[in-house]
């Protein structure tokens, strides 16, 4: 091809396709633009090539482009350079390239689309085809129909001279080319128009039968009226066209079917609800091979998805495709599958595919309803890829239909994509087996995922009642008193035995991992536990007790701490033993705890105030210091005084705790004999800790400034022993303990 020519620019051209035909070459491409496959029919122009030849190939093209029927071949793009002329049309092939391998049935079906072109023709346009011959028929790619070309001696009837035909008779088929026109005897009315295209088309009917010895009675009977009529010398004697659309030969229920679909938008309600609920069963009559093929594309048309007549009776069947072993099922259920699973998938899988992109809520509605009958003729790549992100469209539909329909649909995916692509998200086990076990049966249930047939009896689903699918009007309309029954998804055997070991296997690993994390739990509450008992803090905790009356000795304390005929001395010792007092209970550990008689026996004399202060702490000596040798030092004049005070406190305090020690003995004899009630503290931390407020008080000088030696700080709380266990950020987001 010339490289001027813009139609490589927008199509993929492949090689070319062998043909008889004199004017054209005829490619296989596909549109770069979206896929689109197309045919490029070019004809080269020749440098001598006159005006006459030129306008013949561009006539062609314009009558295409004019012409408008179903039957004759349809025209997209034409692009013309100073090399070539290129023609762009639907997706066709050769007649003579297909003609052996198309059923009988077909080729009955082509003669009569042919007819029917020409019918159209003569009496539509006025037009005379002038070349009917098999280099001017091509069938399509589409739907297998027959379409009539070659349009490039196309005339009107006034314009049938014997001129215009001898000046195009050498690039017309020889012999399609009439007696009375070889003679130069043309002589044309308008009873007559039709003269030369019959006997083109007897002789085109001639060839065919020639070529196919199998037509039967039928053919042979069909072909002999085309020698006694069509074929006649006298072209007066040769009938019309549409005298042949009703011809014995063209009495089929294939025929029967194509016309009434093609003539559907023109059909009573009453004529549809009768053809509608009987095609199933005529469908079984026809190959189904040619069903698919021929019959398909208009069996999912919009005119037929949009009938109710046709969804009720019809569609069903049509979307259950036939799979070996389920034919008792069929019948019970009322179905009248259509075609074998291969054809369904080789041909109606890409309508469907089709359908599925379309938003139409009557054809989406359609589509989901019956999904589980076809889900399993999906490949699992097209239900990942392409189905699921165009279903999940329909969970954010305002018809709530819709969104209903979108649910149950989803439900037949989970058995073949599994649950993690359908849902998304992490999942964890909530139930669990509650079952006894009988005879050793398996702990856990097992779940059907059979085909749609054997895991729920499609019921009463046939011409007669189709109330047993899915029917989500009905169910949210509140006119409806039907039940409604829900179709799951179509698998086999082996999928639900796969699908019963991938849940063992998941239970197992599930089991492991728990017992894993439960070892290692139990390991960290062991470690916690040595380290706690081993640590310096519980020996302290062993020297130094704490009663369970500390309140009461910290407010007696305090009222020494405050005592106005106390001298400044006599404060900084007792906040001095206040301090060391608090920092003894600071590290006495909850697990033990003293009653009130052993308390009774503690005496602030066997204290040592100077083992629990830091190095610095208090400024001047300690009236309980030692020397090198261990020996008690002895005490200055001042510090004996302080000593002294402080020791008539502390037997004031002493013979406090004394009589109250005796009020209680009284009260309560046999206390004495009572065991000793002791405190455990639970392991489980408390979480709410940090939220209790801290205050902290300095002590003053007589100056009002705050101590430097003995300022030390006194919480409004006692302090807590360090718990490892505790949650130290309060308020966290770690609940896997709690799993």
């Amino acid at each position: 091809m010339g490289s001027e020519c813009s139609v490589e620019k927008d199509y993929e051209l492949d090689e070319p396709v062998e043909c008889v035909s004199k004017e054209w070459s005829i490619y296989e491409a596909k549109k770069k633009q979206d896929g689109l496959k197309v045919t490029v029919f070019v004809h080269e122009k020749k440098e001598k090539e006159n005006n006459s030849d030129y306008e013949r190939i561009s006539k062609a093209a314009q009558c295409l482009k004019t012409l408008k029927h179903p039957t004759i071949l349809k025209h997209h793009w034409s692009y013309d350079s100073s090399e070539e002329f290129c023609m762009v049309t639907e997706p066709v092939k050769p007649l003579e390239s297909v003609l052996k391998s198309l059923d009988t049935l077909e080729i009955v079906a082509g003669l009569y689309n042919v007819v029917e072109a020409l019918v159209f023709l003569h009496e539509k346009g006025g037009l005379s085809h002038n070349n009917v011959c098999m280099s001017s028929m091509y069938v399509s790619d589409n739907d297998w129909g027959w379409r009539l070309g070659g349009m490039e001696h196309v005339c009107r009837f006034s314009e049938l001279t014997n001129e215009f035909l001898s000046g195009t008779r050498a690039q017309r088929d020889t012999k399609s080319i009439s007696p009375e026109e070889k003679e130069g005897l043309v002589n044309v009315t308008l009873k007559t128009g039709h003269a030369l295209d019959a006997y083109g088309f007897g002789m085109f009917v001639s060839d065919i039968l020639d070529t196919r010895t199998d037509l039967g009675d039928v053919g042979e009977n069909f072909g002999e009226k085309m020698q006694s009529l069509f074929l006649h010398e006298n072209p007066q004697m040769r009938p019309q066209f549409s005298s042949l659309l009703s011809d014995e030969f063209f009495r089929s229920g294939f025929l029967e079917i194509m016309t009434f679909l093609n003539q559907i938008t023109i059909k009573t309600d009453v004529e549809k609800e009768k053809f509608f609920s009987s095609l199933a069963y005529k469908l079984t009559t026809i190959p189904p091979k040619l069903v698919a093929r021929r019959m398909l594309p208009r069996l999912m048309s919009r005119f037929v998805l949009a009938d109710p007549s046709a969804e009720k009776n019809f569609l069903p069947h049509l979307l259950t495709p036939i799979k070996d072993g389920n034919d008792a099922d069929y019948q019970s259920s009322n179905l009248t599958p259509v075609l074998p699973d291969e054809l369904f998938r080789e041909h109606c899988i890409p309508i469907l595919m089709t359908l599925w992109s379309i938003r139409d809520g009557h054809v989406r509605m359609i589509l989901l309803k019956y999904f589980g009958l076809y889900a399993t003729s999906f490949t699992k790549e097209v239900l990942e890829n392409f189905i699921l992100p165009q279903m999940l469209i329909g969970l954010r539909e305002t018809d709530d239909r819709i969104v209903a329909a979108t649910f149950s649909a989803l439900s037949v995916m989970v058995p073949v994509l599994g649950a993690n692509v359908v849902v998304g998200g992490e999942r964890r086990k909530h139930f669990i087996e509650g079952r006894p076990k009988f005879n050793g049966s398996e702990s856990m249930p097992t779940i059907s995922t059979n085909n749609v047939i054997k895991e729920k009896k499609i019921r009463n689903i046939g011409p007669a009642n189709v109330s047993g699918v899915i029917d989500f009007e009905n169910k949210l309309s509140p006119e409806s008193d039907g039940t409604v029954q829900t179709f799951t998804r179509n698998t086999n055997d082996k999928i639900r035995k796969q699908e019963r070991e991938k849940r063992r296997q998941e239970m197992e690993k599930r089991k492991e991992e728990r017992k894993k994390e439960m070892e290692r739990r139990r390991l960290e509450r062991e470690k916690e536990r040595i380290a706690k008992q081993s640590s310096p803090k519980r020996l302290i905790d062993l020297v130094v007790p704490q009663g369970d009356s500390d309140q009461e000795e910290f407010e007696q304390w305090k009222e020494l701490d405050g005592s106005p005929n106390s001298s400044r001395s006599d404060a900084k010792i007792s906040r001095s033993s206040q301090a060391t007092v608090e920092q003894g209970v600071a590290y006495w550990s909850d697990d033990q705890s003293v009653t009130s008689s052993e308390q009774d026996k503690l005496e602030m004399n066997d204290v040592d105030v100077n083992t629990f202060l830091p190095a610095g702490k208090l400024n001047g000596p300690s009236p309980f210091s030692r020397n090198k040798e261990g020996y008690p030092s002895k005490p200055s004049a001042s510090t004996r005084s302080n000593a002294l005070k402080l020791g008539s406190e502390k037997s004031s305090i002493k013979t406090n705790k004394s009589s109250k020690t005796r009020r209680q003995s009284e009260e309560r004899p046999g206390s004495e004999f009572e065991i000793t009630r002791m405190e455990v503290r639970s392991r489980e931390p408390d979480y709410f800790a940090d939220m209790e407020p801290s205050l902290t008080f300095k002590a003053k000088n007589s100056d009002g400034e705050p101590g430097k030696s003995q300022g030390a700080e006194l919480s409004s709380k006692l302090a807590m022993v360090e718990d490892t266990s505790q949650v130290e950020s309060g308020w966290g987001d770690d609940w896997e303990d709690f799993d």
